[in-house]
């Protein structure tokens, strides 16, 4: 590699299922944990709601494309190589439970057509292999969902996170054959990444002259981050008489029996948590 042609990213793909004909858990990090089953794949419009983070889900990912917009197709990849994306991840949002992975999947043709390639791959910190789900079916000319939140993978520690995908049937410069995109923003040097099994090390993708963050997308439950509405204490949604009679109901106590009620979190309810209560008053939650 390098090896590339643009193309613009069309609306309105098709949502489909698409298998993923295995997951395999390696021997996980200590701060993970990895059941079975297997999940599946969905297509996903790029600018479509499913494609954007859902509730109190947070979408990490490197790259500015948007649907209708210019993604760059690498063609230079080889079989067994690795391309993958690292992420920064604000440490207030450990533990994160790993829900989906996206990846953008295009030929020349863009023909919807299918093929397998070898693995989905997940790494902590300096590239320490956490899970390793075989088998991805990726569809031309889509942004290619996996579920992945059945295999319960949940990160303790604050990490890097890098998530990749490893060829088994790659372009090697046929520009008919499906493979990953970037998008045309400028490659950010430490969070784009490519493995070459012949040197069996991992190379800055931006020093082969790539002009773009892949399209490789990561969507993570944050566990460890505060509620979205802390002032709604009985999560209907709402700030509401409900949520003031059970704040009015523990006031005064060091700490409140309703863990809630202590909504500024100093260890006691008081006026300063009713004040804030009183401040949202009437409004919906997100």
């Amino acid at each position: 590699m390098p090896q590339s042609i643009a193309m613009s990213l069309l609306t309105g793909a098709a949502l489909s299922a698409v298998a993923l004909t295995g997951a395999v858990a390696v021997e996980p990090a200590p701060q993970a944990v990895i059941t079975a089953p297997a999940p599946d794949a969905v297509l996903l419009d790029l600018n479509a709601p499913e494609a954007q983070a859902r509730g109190a889900d947070v979408t990490l990912q490197n790259d500015a494309l948007i649907d209708g917009g210019s993604a760059i197709l690498q063609f230079g990849f080889a079989n067994g190589e690795i391309g993958a994306a690292r992420y920064n991840i604000d440490p207030g949002l450990f533990p994160i439970k790993i829900k989906r992975v996206q990846i953008f999947w295009a030929s020349a043709l863009s023909n919807g057509t299918q093929s397998l390639q070898d693995s989905i791959l997940i790494y902590t910190g300096n590239f320490n292999l956490l899970a390793n789900l075989e088998g991805p079916v990726m569809t031309d000319g889509a942004l290619n969902e996996f579920d992945l939140e059945p295999l319960n993978i949940v990160i303790n520690s604050p990490t890097q996170l890098t998530v990749g995908l490893q060829f088994f049937d790659a372009p090697n410069g046929d520009v008919l054959k499906g493979t990953l995109a970037t998008d045309n923003n400028g490659c950010q040097s430490g969070l784009n990444w490519v493995f070459i099994p012949g040197n069996g090390s991992w190379f800055n993708l931006c020093s082969f002259g790539v002009s773009g963050d892949l399209v490789i997308r990561t969507i993570i439950d944050p566990m460890g981050a505060p509620p979205a509405c802390p002032e709604d204490l009985n999560g209907d949604n709402v700030v509401d008489t409900a949520d003031l009679g059970l704040l009015l109901a523990v006031f005064g106590q060091t700490p409140p029996s309703i863990a809630e009620a202590d909504i500024n979190n100093d260890g006691t309810c008081d006026t300063a948590d009713l004040g804030i209560l009183l401040a949202a008053f009437g409004t919906a939650c997100p």
